[in-house]
């Protein structure tokens, strides 16, 4: 079970993404909807205010502030539960093709295109011969030590979280894909790299108009994170071996940056956190994967291409 979680003594600033309600382990359809309740009250736009810089025609051309508004509060806007529409919220875990160690781990709040999305997931992991556990969630929200559900505003928080839930069930090879990725063939490469290696991370361009200059000076004096001389790590598939020490520092870590808050307000808001921990773990991560996931176009004609070229994802158009 997870349980070396612990509360920092200092805190930078106040977090504006947490929900003030009282930590609960349990999550029945009455208390969802009063933490749904709490989350529309959060409101990130004075906290932007304040870092946002004024754009200037020689400096980086930042994102548009509302892009960034729009990002960090996806979190905020989720939801959990709808019981006037009879969308309510399911977890499950189940086996296919007779089981084993590993565990695909599978989010996405109740909406019916992302819904939709991880339905299809699962049966594409069954298709392609994926052997041991899919552990989903379609609403609610992961909180494995009761201590979650006040961060379920901090943008896309809920990925580390559900994975810890799929520790506690037993497994310790664990890998989150996005709902928006298809595999393209069996997962065995890449669960042999977490048994062996302890991770598998996915890597991208850095996108330095998505961060801005205050939040990446906070991740450089948490973690001394450099992200010019830095891969980008895409949280569109990433694999931890949870049992690790290096691994459960790593996740302490992360639940700091949560209870902070303010890490999480950018274009990217949990891969630059996550980046500036995989800086701070550098000499854990292990070399990349090749050819790991090959985005979409608008029409999704690139998926044949993926395919051929031996992409083991090809990420959908959402």
């Amino acid at each position: 079970m997870w349980k070396g979680l612990f509360f920092i003594s200092v805190v930078l600033r106040a977090n504006p993404f947490l929900v003030d309600i009282p930590c609960c382990p349990d999550q029945d359809v009455e208390f969802l909807e009063e933490l749904q309740r709490a989350m529309s009250k959060i409101d990130i736009r004075e906290e932007l205010e304040k870092i946002y810089p004024a754009q200037t025609l020689l400096g980086t051309r930042f994102n548009d502030k509302e892009d960034f508004y729009r990002r960090s509060m996806r979190g905020a806007r989720q939801t959990l539960v709808d019981r006037s529409l009879g969308h309510m919220p399911k977890k499950e875990l189940i086996e296919v093709n007779g089981g084993g160690d590993d565990c695909v781990v599978l989010s996405c709040p109740i909406h019916p295109k992302y819904e939709a999305l991880l339905l299809s997931l699962i049966e594409a992991l069954k298709e392609i011969g994926f052997r041991g556990a899919i552990y989903y969630r379609i609403g609610g929200f992961p909180n494995p030590t009761g201590e979650e559900v006040r961060y379920v505003a901090v943008p896309y928080s809920f990925k580390i979280f559900t994975m810890i839930e799929a520790y506690n069930l037993g497994y310790k090879n664990v890998l989150w894909l996005d709902a928006s990725v298809y595999p393209l063939q069996n997962l065995e490469l890449i669960f042999q790299k977490i048994r062996e290696d302890g991770a598998v991370f996915s890597w991208k361009k850095f996108r330095k108009n998505g961060l801005l200059p205050k939040t990446q000076k906070m991740l450089h004096e948490l973690t001394g994170y450099q992200p010019s001389f830095f891969a980008h790590v895409s949280m569109q598939v990433f694999g931890l071996k949870m049992d690790l020490p290096w691994v459960q520092d790593f996740i302490e870590d992360y639940y700091k940056m949560v209870r902070l808050g303010t890490p999480f307000i950018s274009c990217y808001p949990e891969e630059h956190v996550i980046s500036s921990l995989a800086y701070k773990y550098r000499n854990h991560i292990p070399p990349k994967l090749e050819k790991m996931i090959l985005p979409s176009s608008e029409d999704n004609k690139l998926f044949v291409d993926a395919k051929k070229q031996g992409y083991f994802f090809f990420l959908r158009k959402h």
